[in-house]
């Protein structure tokens, strides 16, 4: 018979019952939670890490320039430029004013841009702008050329543009060797983060192949103009290829200080030109002396009007014995149109006159409103304006070392001597002018032809130093002749191209291919002007092309001045 379990008891072991009900639940719920807490720190771990390797691998795409390769920095018409190719031309600009500083320096003594010069600083070329929009600018034309013109017809680089890309690369090795860097980390602290070897070599091309280009299209306009078009051309333009030349004197008719005043506060030339009336007669009389002087005599033109300029010298307290002499080239305008620009208005359009005759005399009143000057200029014509012949050459320049600081001496004038004979003798053993032109490239020291294979083209009389000038127009002078002349810049091994014939035959068909590109140029940079919207998902986004160019070329200026 079963003992009867009391309420009390009953109750106990129903709680009992409970609590193990209980305690098994807890320990199932404590079981499954610790193994949803495992996986939790395991995906946690495992998305650290990809964040971490995710990191470093931006750090290093960034730090080795890849999105500079492939954002885009702005587009001209459908080509992209990236902020890489951006880089080049920026810096190419900057480098380019940074050279012809220090050669300005070395002439004068002090340069306008260097290493330290803050790019908010007024542009010296251009005061409304400063050296950042002056760089930008710049670097946007080039970017502009280079990619329209790039992949058009006649764009192939030549042998000497090969060789002068490699002789570019060679320098930059020398460069960076000497500063402890290897060749690829020298040209990202030169050009900007994203610029390396490949990206540079293929700007440098892309300049030869857009510059060629343009050659080439130059070149095929100007092989189809008919020699009426060219005369005619002349005919319309005479004045800008006869070349005259003129003695004058000018006959002072500035006011006095009290008159000057009251012209600087007069409303209309008439009003000025009563308040100059008693300089302007006094002026008057003075010139018309020494023209009746000049007219019977007009050989001793320099002398009468050397006289007259020491009389008013002394007349004004100047001791004799301080008295400045007037030598002929004070008082000689020559040259083309173009080259006489400067002079008052009233005084080449009296020269250059069609009508103009050697032995012309005239006295013509020149009135300067805008900077208050007035006065009489005596003009003589000794040559009238007639066209000239041209040449074209090539040289080669060797210069005495230390001569750009006065420092050159006997004996560096001897070796450049010795230099220059050398590579005439190099020349001679393979004679030809593609030859000339190679070794130009190679080792002149004129920057004004050392990528053109020392060429000048369509050189004027006159237009040279007179030792390079005389050995051009020699009358014995033929095709293919070669020689060394010796300026005060050294030492020039030349070679003679051609006689091209009248300037107008000449350089009138290259103005009239040049006025052609300009035209074509000017139309194809309209129609793809430079835009475009800077961004990369790990940089800011720019609305204005502008803005993003600006930090750019922030960023290149930083890395420019580091590298110098």
């Amino acid at each position: 018979m079963s003992k009867k379990i009391s309420d009390e008891e009953r109750l106990r072991l129903e709680r009992k019952k409970r609590i193990a009900a209980a305690s098994k639940k807890k320990n199932s719920y404590a079981s499954r939670n610790k193994e949803k807490v495992r996986r939790i720190k395991k995906i946690t771990g495992i998305t650290v890490a990809a964040a971490v390797a995710l990191g470093v691998a931006i750090f290093f795409l960034s730090f080795f320039g890849v999105f500079n390769r492939i954002s885009t920095a702005c587009r001209v018409g459908d080509v992209r430029i990236t902020t890489a190719e951006y880089q080049c031309a920026y810096t190419s600009v900057q480098n380019s004013v940074y050279q012809q500083s220090e050669q300005y320096a070395s002439q004068y003594g002090q340069g306008y841009y260097n290493q330290d010069t803050d790019l908010s600083e007024k542009c010296a070329f251009d005061s409304s702008v400063t050296w950042a929009e002056y760089f930008q600018e710049q670097a946007l034309q080039m970017i502009q050329q280079v990619a329209l013109y790039r992949d058009k017809e006649g764009n192939e680089l030549t042998d000497a543009q090969k060789k002068q890309i490699s002789k570019q690369f060679d320098d930059l090795a020398s460069a960076a060797k000497e500063n402890d860097h290897s060749l690829g980390a020298y040209i990202r602290v030169a050009y900007g983060t994203g610029v390396n070897k490949s990206v540079l070599r293929k700007w440098r091309q892309d300049v030869y192949r857009a510059t060629n280009a343009q050659e080439y299209m130059k070149k095929e306009y100007k092989n189809s103009l008919t020699s009426e078009q060219i005369k005619k051309n002349y005919e319309d333009n005479s004045s800008s290829y006869n070349k005259a030349e003129a003695l004058y004197y000018v006959v002072s008719a500035e006011p006095s200080e009290k008159t000057s005043t009251a012209l600087s506060k007069a409303n209309s030339n008439k009003e000025k030109d009563k308040l100059i009336a008693s300089a302007k007669n006094e002026a008057k009389k003075d010139a018309a002396s020494l023209y009746n002087k000049i007219k019977s005599n007009p050989d001793k033109f320099v002398s009468i009007v050397s006289d007259d300029y020491k009389k008013h010298q002394i007349s004004e307290g100047t001791k004799e014995a301080d008295v400045n002499e007037l030598a002929a080239s004070d008082i000689t305008l020559s040259g083309s149109l173009s080259d006489v620009s400067q002079y008052p208005e009233v005084m080449t359009k009296w020269v250059f006159d069609s009508s103009r005759k050697a032995g012309d005399l005239t006295v013509k009143w020149n009135a300067d409103y805008s900077n208050n000057s007035f006065s009489y200029i005596i003009i003589y014509e000794k040559k009238a304006p007639s066209p000239v012949k041209t040449v074209s050459v090539r040289h080669i320049l060797v210069k005495p070392e230390g001569l750009d600081d006065n420092n050159a001496t006997d004996d560096t004038w001897k070796d450049a001597k010795v230099k220059a004979e050398k590579l005439l003798k190099e020349f001679k053993a393979s004679a030809s002018e593609d030859n000339f032109a190679q070794l130009a490239n190679a080792n002149t020291d004129d920057p004004g032809s050392s990528t053109t294979g020392g060429l000048y083209e369509n050189i004027t009389p006159g237009e040279m130093v007179k030792e390079f000038d005389a050995w051009c127009f020699d009358k014995s002078r033929k095709a293919g002749d070669t020689g060394i002349v010796k300026t005060e810049y050294g030492y020039h091994i030349m070679y003679f191209i051609s006689n091209d014939g009248y300037n107008w035959q000449s350089v009138g068909a290259d103005d009239m291919a040049q006025t052609y590109m300009n035209t074509e140029t000017e139309k194809l940079y309209n129609a793809n002007p430079v835009k475009g919207k800077y961004c990369m998902r790990w940089a800011p986004c720019y609305s204005d092309y502008k803005d993003a160019l600006k930090k750019v070329a922030k960023e290149a200026q930083t890395t420019t001045t580091e590298s110098k």
